[in-house]
């Protein structure tokens, strides 16, 4: 887990955001991967996997957001997030057998 610690750190320094996102993936950090998908420009994707894991201090920042695009429905996208994020599931990895 150490070892995937430090290559996000390296992922971030050198600012590449596959890397940060694959990394903050193997790790479970879900609050890196709202912040590399809104980054990246994927606001959407962004607040439905906040709202799904319910992290409630991106999901007020990233609304207005989505509020504020041109050429977006932001009422559907916002009610569609709500419908999915009930019956939705936290994406975490697995325990490892070996630490």
């Amino acid at each position: 887990m150490t070892k995937l610690r430090r290559m996000q750190q390296v992922a971030q320094s050198v600012n590449d955001h596959t890397l940060r996102f694959n990394t903050a993936m193997l790790v479970g950090d879900v609050a890196e991967r709202v912040k590399v998908l809104a980054e990246t420009g994927q606001i959407p994707l962004a607040y439905l996997t906040a709202k799904a894991h319910g992290l409630k201090e991106f999901e007020q920042t990233l609304e207005e957001s989505i509020r504020t695009m041109d050429g977006v429905d932001a009422d559907a996208i916002i009610e569609q997030a709500e419908k999915y994020s009930r019956r939705g599931k936290a994406l975490l990895p697995l325990r490892p057998l070996y630490t």
